[in-house]
């Protein structure tokens, strides 16, 4: 039980994984899409009174055409000339004329939002990061730009700038046009939300967003500063100065691409942005790999973490002097190395885990979460909608520091705690130092012999008494089970002959009966014999070429009488003169078990077919088929399980409880199988796969 219940902890990472991953990916919000054929509309009341609304769902859009805002016309022959995409995605998601759209492009996106009872409100979008350079009209004004948008790389300029802009609404709907132009990423397009909202609301999102970054950053600069501090005084274990790498590159990813702090304190173009986002993302990764290889020392990681770092290294020259729309695709080189990694990280965590090794659960926890959060990050970048619409990397190193910090504080304690222990025992040690090691020495040893001398006398002792009880009650059960039928015949038939109202036909069949049940309890004992001393591996089982029509004729004689005591139908189909490479004692007994099991759970006027199938791999399947009272699912999770019990028949007829398991005994010794399909009330179909003959087969 305990052994269960550790092996059961060690899987609940797996467990907690998995529910993590689940997740990550679901979608952020169950909520319906506002937008709806480029049109939308929206209760003034419902923005004033609730959080502001993702205009998310179909817009019109036009592929290489920036439309202006003066020719839009009327609504029905703007949308006459336009196609319905849904936003927010990249245009290499959209496919027109059956072809997929090119990374780069321009394009305009439109949507008419009627406010229905805002006139001369005043309202605001928080506007998110467009690929690469886009410009915002509201009701033909231009509101917001950010680069220069152009139709080819010389006539566009790409930039980064997210922000609000605040608007009135008018008598009639309002109307966003949004021009868009990509030539320097490898994708581009309306790939993030744009949210609507009264002014404060707007606000508040945009600053607690920002608060709540500013916070992350300022944590995790701060712990970079500790663990630099650390790993320069204690340089002889290296984890913690790639621990605190692998943290200031994360640092620096998140300035580079969330909100974009970076610009606040230098003045970087948009190439330099990206390259530094990046960068820093595959130096993160990289920096990480060692740290987790020099806090456990696992020379089987050490061989990745080498290729992991070359890999690294040319895809930083790659960054570093090609342009964005190349160097973009080395994204997906990240991504392969984020999987790998992230395998091999969670396998060997998990068997270091298992081998109860100091600080690997703790690690495992947080190593999970940080591969989790690195999958919710992949799907954010791909502008797939997640449970979190923003990049999660800071807020799991963050929640990872703890668990470190945790980890290194216990560390600690524990080195303290052993340098107290070892100098106490020094001390000692020193005091009499001789006597005392040959006085432990020989009082170990000697514990340790008599341990191992009752240890293995009690333990051969429990496996031998535990097969002599075993063998003892199943040989009982075997008698009281196999030997009933015969001897009932036997009962039966001498009643008959003491009778004077048999002629001497009769008398004869009769005879025969006998001789036939006769014939089955020397079967019977004999086989019993040598189930007895295969307890003792005495006994070998022989496979070799029989005919399997005839081990399943007897049976099924063996057992007519029993059969028709209860008016049961016993039938004996077989289409073929079936040749099997079995034990043929132990198949018969097998069968009659699996034949006297059949009938002793169908009541009086059923029937119980005994046919054969071949099927592949050059197998037969002897079916023992019954119409009785069927076994119910707890019943034949039991009987699949191995567990023995027992249970009467339909007249009450005793039983041991282990026909079936010795049937599946048996026919595991023949190299088969044997399987049990049943449903309550439609009776039983009992399937013993066995190997058939054919030429070369022996």
């Amino acid at each position: 039980m305990f052994f269960y219940q550790e092996k059961m902890r060690q899987k609940g990472a797996l467990y907690i994984l998995f529910l993590l991953i689940i997740w990550s990916s679901l979608p952020g919000h169950l909520r319906a899409e506002l937008v709806s054929n480029g049109k939308a509309n929206i209760p003034i009341t419902q923005i004033k009174q609730g959080e502001p609304v993702k205009l998310d769902g179909t817009w019109h859009f036009f592929w290489h055409k920036l439309v202006s805002p003066d020719s839009l016309g009327s609504a029905s022959s703007f949308s006459e000339i336009s196609e319905l995409v849904h936003v927010p995605a990249y245009w290499t998601k959209y496919t027109l004329n059956g072809e997929s759209l090119p990374g780069r492009g321009y394009a305009t996106y439109y949507a008419r939002l009627n406010i229905e009872g805002g006139e001369n409100d005043t309202l605001s979008l928080l506007i998110p990061i467009f690929d690469s350079a886009f410009k915002l009209y509201i009701d033909g004004h231009l509101s917001y730009t950010s680069g220069k948008v152009g139709t080819s790389i010389g006539s566009s300029v790409p930039h980064y700038r997210p922000g609000r802009v605040n608007f009135v609404v008018g008598k009639n709907p309002v109307d966003i046009v949004i021009q868009v132009s990509n030539f320097h990423h490898r994708r581009g397009g309306f790939w993030k939300s744009i949210y609507l909202g009264t002014p404060h609301s707007i606000a508040r999102q945009a600053h607690s967003h920002g608060h709540l970054v500013f916070a992350a950053l300022i944590f995790l600069i701060t712990f970079g500063i500790f663990y630099s501090i650390f790993a320069f005084y204690y340089r002889e274990e290296k984890s913690l100065l790639y621990f605190s790498l692998s943290l200031w590159f994360v640092v620096l990813r998140s300035l580079a691409n969330d909100n974009f702090l970076v610009n606040d304190i230098f003045t970087l173009s948009w190439d330099w942005l990206i390259r530094i986002e990046y960068l820093s993302t595959f130096l993160a990764l990289m920096f990480f790999n060692w740290y987790y290889y020099y806090f456990y020392r696992n020379q089987a990681f050490y061989a990745w973490n080498r290729l992991l770092t070359y890999i690294t290294l040319f895809c930083g020259l790659v960054i570093l002097f090609l342009p964005v729309r190349i160097f973009a695709y080395s994204l997906f080189i990240f991504y392969g190395l984020v999987f790998f990694s992230g395998l091999l990280i969670f396998y060997f965590s998990l068997k270091l885990a298992e081998e109860k090794v100091l600080f690997a659960r703790y690690h495992l926890i947080g190593i999970s979460l940080i591969l989790v959060i690195i999958l919710h990050d992949i799907l954010v970048a791909n502008a797939i909608e997640v449970h979190y619409g923003g990049y999660l990397m800071k807020y799991g190193f963050v929640v990872f520091i703890y668990i470190e910090t945790a980890i290194l504080l216990k560390r600690f304690v524990l080195t303290i705690r052993s340098e107290k222990k070892l100098t106490g025992e020094l001390e000692v040690v020193n005091a009499n130092l001789e006597s005392l090691v040959e006085e432990r020495t020989e009082e170990i040893n000697q514990k340790k012999e008599e341990i191992e001398h009752k240890n293995r006398s009690i333990s051969k002792q429990n496996e031998q008494l535990k097969e002599d009880v075993v063998s003892r009650n199943r040989l009982f059960s075997i008698i009281a089970h196999d030997l009933r039928s015969p001897l009932a015949v036997f009962v039966q038939a001498m009643d008959m002959m003491d009778s004077d109202e048999l002629d001497e036909d009769s008398r004869r069949e009769l005879r025969k009966e006998l001789k036939v049940s006769a014939r089955s309890l020397v079967g019977l004992v004999d086989n019993l014999l040598v189930w007895g001393r295969s307890r003792n591996n005495q006994v070998k089982y022989e496979l070799k070429r029989h005919s399997l029509t005839k081990i399943l004729k007897d049976s099924v004689e063996q057992l007519e009488q029993t059969a028709q005591a209860k008016s049961i139908e016993l039938s004996l189909e077989l289409k073929e003169d079936y040749e099997a490479v079995i034990d043929s004692n132990s198949i018969q007994l097998a069968v009659r078990n699996l034949i006297s099991n059949a009938i002793k759970f169908t009541p009086e006027g059923g029937a119980v077919d005994v046919f054969v199938r071949s099927v592949a791999d050059n197998m037969l399947e002897i079916h023992v088929k019954d119409n009785g009272i069927g076994i119910d699912e707890e019943t034949l999770k039991k009987l699949r399980e191995g567990i023995e019990f027992t249970s009467a028949g339909t007249n009450n007829e005793k039983g041991t409880g282990l026909g079936l398991q010795l049937c599946r005994e048996l026919a595991l010794q023949n190299k088969g199988s044997l399987e049990i399909w049943s449903h309550p009330g439609e009776g039983s179909d009992f399937v013993m796969l066995v190997h058939k003959y054919v030429k070369y087969s022996l």
